[in-house]
């Protein structure tokens, strides 16, 4: 790979070596400047049918998943390709601790960090940081940037392709009574060149949410509004070069989305873990009479569901006829 530094130098001896016309200098240029880039993502973007794409941030991703326009916009634009995608987002992530990682009880389930990103076949990332963490101030970018470096080694041992999405900015809220955090956009804007210095030097896809955004997306200064949900996946879809369609024509889908990443959240995060694999495990009340069905054997229930939710937003990705969710009674 050829820095952007070297790219007139690289030019020059192009020309002298080879004496090839100026369309073809030009051409050459232009492939170098795209791949020192990160606004070459929409060139790098493609989704194949063995992928399972993982989601890591936030609130505010966890929301952008709830929602379901972008898993929808992304799973259209790959169909017929049977992708999965997974959660794994949590609120107030940052890349210092993971919610997943730091529940005693979800070793026991699921191991640790790593093991989870195996467990659910992690081929791609898309990971939004650097919200929190910015409430450090300027002060705490170094350690961010390290402690994101070791979580994208995480990401890469296991995944062909990681994208970094930045947070948007920090909005005046409507409310007074609600802190103004808008005098933290020029820490945020560091952690935001950090995470963009870090896409440059692994050479991995960026999404930038922040530089030139318009507002408007939040009521609380920082938690992107459900309705604002749509515009935040069309920004993504964008710079990803993925193709959007238009929200009519995509909603049949995104119910399917909503549908199958509601099966994978309850199984990802039940509401009661510790009976699953804390100290309620082992007593008398989670294992009942003869005719009671334990916990732990209701909840492995939901991976079939699951699969057959994923199924049916493949169907739908790929213009068939909606089946429904089909709940069980």
């Amino acid at each position: 790979m050829i820095s952007l530094n070297n790219r007139h130098s690289a030019m020059g001896i192009l020309m002298k070596r080879t004496g090839r016309n100026a369309v073809g200098c030009i051409l050459f240029a232009a492939v170098i400047l795209c791949a020192a880039s990160p606004a070459c993502a929409k060139d790098a973007f493609k989704l194949s049918g063995d992928d399972v794409v993982v989601f890591a941030g936030g609130a505010n991703m966890l929301h952008l998943q709830q929602a379901g326009h972008l898993e929808a916009i992304l799973a259209k634009a790959a169909a017929p390709a049977k992708v999965r995608f997974r959660d794994l987002s949590w609120e107030a992530d940052t890349v210092f601790r993971l919610g997943t990682d730091i529940e005693r009880w979800r070793k026991d389930g699921f191991g640790r960090r790593d093991d989870q990103f195996k467990r659910v076949g992690a081929t791609v990332f898309i990971a939004q940081f650097g919200q929190l963490e910015s409430m450090e101030g300027s002060s705490g970018v170094a350690r961010f940037a390290e402690a994101y470096g070791k979580l994208l080694d995480a990401f890469s041992r296991q995944a062909r392709m990681v994208v970094l999405v930045t947070p948007p900015p920090f909005e005046k809220p409507p409310n007074e009574l609600v802190p103004d955090l808008t005098r933290r956009n020029t820490d945020l804007a560091l952690y935001v060149k950090a995470t963009k210095e870090l896409a440059e030097k692994r050479k991995l896809l960026f999404v930038d949410l922040f530089t030139g955004a318009k507002g408007g997306l939040m009521n609380n200064g920082m938690h992107v509004t459900p309705e604002a949900q749509v515009e935040v996946a069309s920004a993504i879809a964008k710079q990803l070069g993925v193709k959007i369609p238009a929200p009519a024509a995509l909603e049949p889908l995104r119910r399917a989305v909503i549908e199958k990443h509601r099966l994978w959240y309850d199984y990802w995060r039940p509401a009661n873990w510790k009976l699953l694999y804390g100290d309620d495990s082992r007593r008398v009340f989670t294992r009942g009479g003869k005719d009671y069905i334990p916990f732990r054997e209701e909840w492995t229930k939901l991976l079939p569901l699951i699969d057959k939710a994923d199924g049916r937003v493949w169907k739908v990705a790929s213009g068939g006829k909606d089946p429904g969710p089909n709940r069980p009674e």
